[in-house]
């Protein structure tokens, strides 16, 4: 039987073990892509995972009912992660260190066929590593998570109006200094890895 996010969420609510199986093999690799782009130690990572799902289980019983999973989820990793991490709070949001969170260009988009293509990729990464660690972070889970911007608010706690305004503001920076149209930006950007 193929259960959807929602009933594995309650099989694994209700203690079984089927939804926790379910839930781990459909979530952790998302779970550990998004973890790289915020600490690049594996180890540190797969343990934040082991630990998310057993404190996730030891109190199933108790859990809310959600709408998205995946944004749970990956708020939850994230907190571990800045708790670990010992990221300080400032204006109420927790801040991720410098060059912790990498945007790059896909392997697909990488595979370029003539020079005007090379240096639009040149120039998008060059543009990508200018931008701050929280505009790389909303804009990765923007476009290559394809969450929404109410998702994004929850996993980074900043309100939906910032969020918007982020990535309202990034893209058209991106978009000036790379001279290109919103749907080509939108385009490369929606092939970020």
């Amino acid at each position: 039987m193929i259960y959807t996010d929602l009933e594995t969420w309650q099989l694994f609510k209700s203690g079984d073990t089927r939804g926790f199986d379910l839930l781990y093999r459909r979530y952790s690799q998302f779970l550990y892509g998004y973890g790289m782009k915020i600490c690049a130690d594996e180890e540190i990572i797969r343990d934040m995972i082991h630990d998310l799902f057993v404190d996730l289980w030891s109190r199933s019983g108790q859990l809310p009912d959600l709408h998205n999973i995946k944004s749970y989820l990956f708020k939850a990793l994230r907190n571990k992660l800045l708790k670990r991490m010992s990221i300080k709070k400032i204006r109420g949001i927790e801040e991720l260190p410098d060059n912790t969170f990498s945007l790059v260009i896909s392997h697909e988009i990488s595979i370029i066929q003539n020079e005007e293509d090379k240096l639009i990729q040149t120039r998008l990464q060059k543009a990508l590593d200018k931008l701050t660690e929280h505009q790389r972070e909303i804009l990765y889970l923007k476009f290559n998570e394809g969450l929404n911007y109410n998702d994004i608010a929850e996993i980074t706690q900043i309100n939906y109006q910032s969020v918007v305004n982020i990535i309202y503001r990034t893209i058209n920076v991106l978009r000036k200094n790379m001279g290109l149209s919103l749907a080509a930006l939108l385009s490369l950007l929606s092939k970020l890895g």
